[in-house]
C-alpha cells in the first residue's frame, strides 16, 4: 500500500495545512489498520486510487446488480479487463463504501482519484481521440459525475487525471 504523509512532529503540529494519504493497493485489512492509525500521524485527508479506485464507469456498474456479461459488452470498459487496475465486479461498492466509512469514523475526508478520458465512449471521439468540441461529450460528463456523487454521497471531491491521455484531442 503507498501512502504519503508529510509526517507531523505530533498532531497538528504539522507546518502544512494538508497531511494526506493516498491508497493504492486493494487491501480491506489493510486500509482499515491504515485509516485507524491516520490521526496519529497528523493525517487531515485520504485519496483512494489505483487499484481501489480508478474508473468511474467500472465502479458504477459494480453493485449489488452487478452484470459481469453486460459490463463486458460496453466497447468503451475494455481496457479495464487488459490492464492491472481492479475490474468491475459485484462487492466494488460495497467494499469502497467500506473504507470510506472507516475515513468518516475518524473523521477525515476522502477523495477519489479518476482519470478523466478513460472509458469515454466511442460517440464522444473523432479517430480514437476525445473530441472536446462534441455537444454531447460534456452533458455526459456531468451526467457520470452526477451519478458518482449519488454513488459516494459523502466523498470530498474527485482528483481528475488528464495527463497521460494520448487518446485526448
Amino acid at each position: 500500500m503507498l501512502c504519503f504523509s508529510l509526517f507531523a512532529r505530533a498532531e497538528g503540529d504539522s507546518p502544512f495545512r494538508m497531511n494526506g494519504w493516498q491508497f493504492h493497493e486493494y487491501d480491506l485489512p489493510k486500509l482499515e489498520e491504515a485509516i485507524r492509525r491516520a490521526p496519529d500521524y497528523g493525517v487531515n485527508f485520504f485519496i483512494f486510487s489505483h487499484l481501489l479506485f480508478r474508473s468511474v464507469e467500472g465502479y458504477l456498474l459494480s453493485g449489488d446488480d452487478f452484470d459481469s456479461q453486460r459490463v463486458r459488452a460496453l466497447p468503451h470498459l475494455e481496457k479495464l479487463y487488459k490492464s492491472s487496475h481492479t475490474k468491475p465486479h459485484a462487492e466494488w461498492q460495497r467494499n469502497l463504501h467500506h473504507v470510506a466509512s472507516a475515513a468518516e469514523k475518524v473523521k477525515i475526508p476522502y477523495y477519489l482519484w479518476i482519470h478523466e478520458f478513460e472509458e469515454i465512449p466511442e460517440e464522444y471521439k473523432v479517430d480514437g481521440k476525445v473530441h472536446f468540441d462534441h455537444s454531447g461529450l460534456f452533458p455526459y460528463l456531468e451526467d457520470r459525475y452526477e451519478r458518482l456523487i449519488e454513488a459516494v454521497p459523502n466523498c470530498a471531491g474527485f482528483v481528475l487525471t488528464f495527463h497521460d491521455r494520448a487518446d485526448a484531442r
